[in-house]
């Protein structure tokens, strides 16, 4: 084989493997290209993903925040309402108290207006005396000394034997329109209408 044969062989073996990694780093650059766009997809649509993600999140955060809100109106309202509530059944328990009260008193009162009556009637009566308007009587030259019952409308007034007023009942406020009272020696007794004195005898 002449040397010349021999270049061109060598020249051609090289060229060959020249080609060779030619295509071989034209087939990595080429692949490593793809693989980058790739990339850079899956990071832009992972960003995407992210900034969906971060508003969503935002907006549930939102949301919670305007509920606790509303949770906090609601509880506001709710103690406002309890503590009216409380208030409302103390005041209910209290009417309640005055009412046993009242109805106590009321029987109190029955009961002694009972006694009253009683008393009354187991009193034996006298002379009866009429006490003219603004006319003044004398104990005894005029109105014997003792008990009596006064029974009308007008005010009767007592004086004492050093001629102040002792006494001062208004009959047409008075229980029955009634008062009973003793009447003693030098005291003078007057009304302001016309009253009746009945005499009280003990028994």
């Amino acid at each position: 084989m002449t040397q010349k044969k021999l270049y061109v062989i060598i020249l051609s073996f090289f060229t060959i493997i020249i080609g060779v990694v030619c295509f071989s780093l034209g087939n990595y650059f080429d692949t490593n290209s793809l693989a980058t766009e790739k990339l850079k997809t899956q990071i832009s649509a992972l960003e995407e993903n992210t900034s969906s993600l971060t508003d969503t999140k935002n907006d549930l955060e939102s949301q919670i925040n305007d509920l606790n809100s509303e949770l906090s109106t609601k509880t506001t309202v709710n103690n406002y309402f309890m503590e009216a509530k409380k208030k409302n059944d103390e005041l209910k328990n209290d009417i309640t108290e005055l009412n046993q009260k009242s109805s106590e008193l009321d029987s109190q009162i029955e009961e002694l207006q009972n006694q009253n009556s009683s008393l009354q009637a187991t009193e034996k009566t006298g002379k009866t005396y009429t006490l003219k308007k603004d006319q003044s009587y004398t104990c005894p030259s005029e109105i014997p000394a003792g008990r009596y019952i006064a029974t009308g409308t007008g005010t009767l007034v007592i004086y004492s034997s050093s001629g102040k007023a002792r006494v001062s009942e208004d009959l047409a406020v008075a229980y029955n329109n009634s008062y009973s009272f003793t009447l003693s020696e030098k005291e003078k007794i007057k009304a302001t209408d016309d009253i009746k004195l009945t005499e009280i005898k003990s028994n």
